[in-house]
């Protein structure tokens, strides 16, 4: 980030919502490519050293994955012009 970018940040925060797994023990979160990172691996690249912009700004950081292999059932929804 550069000055231009930011005034004065109070905090970072970032939503990830994707698809996730557990392998090899580590909980991992999937990218559009169908590559995945560890969530240690997304917090390691927000550290002072990684992202030396945030450094003694908090940051928050919320995970909407699954994480199993079971596939979910999905019930549809239906818009109606009537209602909105």
């Amino acid at each position: 980030m550069t000055a231009a970018e930011t005034v004065d940040p109070q905090c970072f925060v970032l939503f990830i919502l994707s698809h996730g797994n557990k392998i090899n023990n580590q909980e991992v979160v999937y990218g559009t490519d169908g590559e995945y990172l560890t969530k240690t691996q997304i917090i390691s690249e927000l550290s002072d050293s990684s992202c030396p912009s945030l450094r003694g700004i908090p940051r928050l950081v919320f995970y909407q994955s699954c994480r199993g292999s079971t596939i979910e059932v999905f019930i549809p929804v239906f818009l109606f012009s009537n209602f909105l």
